[in-house]
């Protein structure tokens, strides 16, 4: 482990329990975390194979509970990370192996931890270049399995989006590149979705001004690059993550719960949504094998309760 500049001004932690954990190189560069704090996260299975992410800015973003039971991730790079301030009430990790963690600067003003219990943790490579999180508040996150094999993100602007509760039984994702995608207001208040399964579907451009969520369940969630300028979490519990780069400035989320999402092939260009409300939405099972759609103008999409059942032979 190497670490050049590591600058903590206030670190408090009360109970901090590891039964086993295995680093063989950790090298931090420059890490600066304001503020985080994570109430519970718990996760039970994540496998991600390839995701990346290269621009993605979230302005408010809060999470109650995230739970994490187990999560694998083969290549975590981050470049910049800086947090001012990091409360965590409880951690629970039960089984994390990371191969290789690189950072190269790690800048900490406050750090507050009050249980902090590791039962095995390996790490053998993990290289972190530059993360930002200013405020992340993040309160419930239920994810039980999900697993995304290819990813591409480029650009992902984010200002305000609230989710309180998103179920989502099955999800599988194999490839999804997304270019672009602004999303000003995004509120859902109820999506539950059982089986979708998605080939292809390519998206030039989605215009949606208002979006409301209520529920929202993911199972497994793969990130390369993750900026967070705000991040409050107060128990969470992770496995195994792979994250490269991640830019989230603010983002509310009460509920997430995902089954199982498949997507093999998902292309976004651009996506920008102001406003979109649904206050009820139920899908049992769509399969769409390819989906092109070039230019959506959506204003206002207010839906208080959509039924679908749909039987198609995979």
């Amino acid at each position: 482990m190497i670490v050049k500049k590591v600058i903590v001004k206030k670190m408090i932690v009360q109970k901090v329990i590891v039964k086993e954990m295995i680093v063989k190189k950790v090298i931090v560069k420059k890490m600066i975390v304001k503020k985080m704090i994570v109430q519970k996260v718990i996760v039970k299975k994540v496998i991600v194979q390839k995701r990346i992410v290269k621009k993605r800015i979230v302005q408010k973003m809060i999470v109650k509970k995230v739970i994490v039971q187990k999560m694998i991730v083969k290549k975590m790079i981050v470049q910049k990370m800086i947090v001012k301030k990091v409360i965590v009430k409880k951690v629970i990790v039960q089984k994390m192996i990371v191969k290789k963690v690189i950072v190269q600067k790690m800048i900490v003003k406050k750090m507050i931890v009050q249980k902090v219990i590791v039962k095995k943790v390996i790490v053998q490579k993990m290289i972190v270049q530059k993360m930002i999180v200013q405020k992340m508040i993040v309160q419930k996150v239920i994810v039980q399995k999900m697993i995304v094999q290819k990813e591409i993100v480029k650009k992902m602007i984010v200002k305000k989006m609230i989710v309180k509760k998103v179920i989502v039984q099955k999800m599988i994702v194999k490839k999804m590149i997304v270019q672009k995608t602004i999303v000003n207001k995004m509120i859902v208040q109820k999506r539950i979705v059982k089986k979708r399964i998605v080939k292809k579907m390519i998206v030039q451009k989605v215009n949606v001004k208002k979006m409301i969520v209520k529920k929202m369940i993911v199972k497994k969630v793969i990130v390369k690059k993750v900026i967070v300028k705000k991040m409050i979490v107060k128990k969470m519990i992770v496995q195994k993550m792979i994250v490269k780069k991640m830019i989230i400035q603010k983002v509310i989320v009460k509920k997430v719960i995902v089954q199982k999402m498949i997507v093999l092939k998902m292309i976004v260009q651009k996506v920008i949504v102001k406003k979109m409300i649904v206050k009820k939405m139920m899908v049992h099972k769509m399969t769409v094998k390819k989906m092109i759609v070039k230019k959506i103008n959506v204003q206002w999409v207010i839906v208080k309760k959509v039924i679908v059942k749909m039987i198609v032979q995979k």
